[in-house]
């Protein structure tokens, strides 16, 4: 069911269960809710010059950034965007909250650099990349003490790589983990145990964070490159979308198919859990859904 058109395609989406964040190509933010639908508004004040990228959130902000690599910290309880933006120069890939229990907004990752943004506007570069290599994805748990670096080397394999993160500043641990392409999207489980990896290559695989080995579940069922990941509230399964337009359920540490269907026209771009039986999804038709899943 469509809940919501914007006027563009829509590039990014996040969701608090029922209240569902979206932005577009042309940097417009908007609310809904998919309990009542017609509600949803766009955020006030000035916002975005530029083509939206990447929007992520807490029960605290609304992150957004843009191609030129402004992002607002934009308070849910208001919708309303801050006088000015957070420039982390250099765009904007890739957007992660963590929980509100942790003392940073989120993490933005672009081409060259990792920046953390705290919430009084600040920012702090915790990591500067090598001229060989590409940002591309990052995730951050739930406590905000664990963060997951995607990068692209020169010649198109990627690099994964975990640190620690201590008052906004990294140790990485382990070795990174090499693959023939790198993430695209990622997701930590609730337990940080496992993060979840939509590939840029189509795949959807899934590595433990202590072992950093591969482990089972997920697989391909997407026929191209992954563009949306997100965990169901019981934590149980993952629902993934691709640039091909089609989302895919996946249960955790199993190696049975996921269920999937065709959800969005253009490609689909984001995917949300607005609870255990109904999913959201927005993509390049212009279009935000919900999807109910059935027995």
């Amino acid at each position: 069911k469509i809940i919501r058109g914007h006027a563009d395609p829509v590039v990014s989406l996040a969701n608090l269960g029922n209240q569902v964040f979206t932005v577009d190509t042309l940097g417009k933010c908007v609310f809904t809710d998919t309990n009542e639908p017609g509600t949803d508004f766009h955020f006030s004040g000035k916002g975005h010059k530029t083509p939206g990228k990447s929007i992520a959130c807490n029960s605290r902000v609304v992150v957004s950034g843009e191609t030129s690599g402004d992002v607002f910290l934009t308070p849910v309880d208001t919708l309303e965007f801050p006088s000015a933006p957070i420039s982390v120069m250099g765009g904007c890939a890739d957007i992660a909250c963590p929980g509100t229990e942790a003392d940073f907004a989120a993490v933005v990752i672009n081409d060259f650099r990792l920046v953390q943004i705290n919430y009084d506007g600040s920012a702090v570069e915790l990591l500067c990349f090598e001229k060989s290599e590409t940002g591309t994805s990052v995730s951050v748990t739930e406590d905000g003490k664990t963060v997951a670096v995607s990068v692209e080397v020169r010649g198109g394999a990627g690099k994964l790589s975990f640190y620690k993160n201590t008052s906004g500043r990294l140790e990485k641990f382990g070795d990174s983990i090499s693959g023939t392409t790198a993430a695209n999207r990622m997701i930590f489980t609730k337990d940080s145990s496992t993060l979840i990896v939509g590939e840029k290559s189509r795949h959807v695989k899934m590595f433990d964070v202590v072992e950093q080995v591969k482990v089972t579940g997920g697989g391909v069922c997407h026929s191209a490159r992954v563009d949306g990941l997100s965990l169901s509230p019981d934590g149980k399964r993952v629902a993934s979308v691709g640039m091909d337009g089609t989302l895919a359920i996946w249960e955790l540490g199993s190696r049975s198919k996921p269920i999937s269907a065709k959800a969005h026209r253009n490609g689909a771009s984001g995917i949300g859990w607005a609870d255990e039986e109904t999913l959201v999804t927005a993509g390049g038709d212009n279009s935000v859904r919900t999807w109910t899943l059935k027995e």
